[in-house]
């Protein structure tokens, strides 16, 4: 209906322009075939490029229909860009790392990375952890970041930001995939090794539930809270087998 509405406001606003041509030069500037006089001819010609205009919303998801009109309005945690409706992101990539290790707990069976962004203040730091004692993945392979609580899920990427003596956010992965490329957890006196990519990681802000005795028990979102978004970010290291 809006456009609808704006086509019939173009429309008129096309009209008077015409009528207001009066003058030798107004005549000339609206003569758009060049025959010498202005009529129905000329009009039709520029309604009909402003009518067309108006449609032209193919491929396009949101944003402006070029009269005044809408192509379509994105969703929540979506923002518009080139016409398509993309993930919001509050902040993304992650740079450097300017430090970056791996470990593997075996008492836990758990494998762990981590990387600074920069060696200066204040700085992010992303944490992989693996848990294999409640079936995450321990051979190479592509795997889903599960949507799940930090608590139950097996497969945990998290960034911290921004950090100096504690670090003010903490965002947690809900989509997005792994890539592992090679993963050996070493053993007493011997390093292990850990490869990967991270791609298409969404991660939103988060605070961590606690019981009585400090201890983590769940997660929840913040509400509007802001969201990470890591296309790439490939890592190769050494994994330190830490005895119990």
């Amino acid at each position: 209906m809006k456009r609808l509405q704006a086509r019939v406001s173009m429309g008129l606003v096309i009209i008077a322009l015409f009528i207001s041509c009066s003058t030798t030069v107004q005549a000339a500037s609206a003569d758009v075939n060049s025959d010498g006089v202005v009529n129905l001819a000329d009009l039709a010609h520029v309604a009909s490029y402003w009518l067309h205009a108006c449609d032209d919303c193919g491929g396009k998801q949101c944003g402006d229909d070029n009269c005044g009109g809408s192509c379509g309005v994105c969703g929540r945690e979506q923002a518009c860009r080139s016409y398509q409706c993309v993930p919001y992101c509050s902040y993304s990539g992650f740079g450097g790392p300017s430090f970056e290790m791996s470990r593997y707990l075996p008492g836990i069976q758990k494998l762990g990375y981590w990387a600074n962004s920069v060696s200066t203040d204040p700085h992010a730091e992303l944490t992989i952890e693996i848990m294999q004692d409640i079936g995450g993945p321990s051979s190479p392979g592509t795997y889903p970041i599960p949507n799940e609580n930090y608590v139950t899920s097996n497969l945990r990427v998290f960034v911290d930001s921004p950090c100096s003596y504690f670090c003010a956010k903490t965002f947690l992965a809900d989509s997005g995939t792994l890539e592992i490329i090679d993963i050996m957890t070493g053993g007493i006196g011997f390093p292990g090794h850990f490869e990967g990519v991270l791609t298409d990681v969404r991660l939103v802000e988060i605070t961590f539930i606690f019981d009585d005795f400090n201890h983590i028990v769940g997660t929840e979102p913040v509400p509007d809270g802001d969201v990470w978004c890591i296309d790439y970010y490939a890592f190769n290291v050494s994994v330190q087998y830490v005895v119990p």
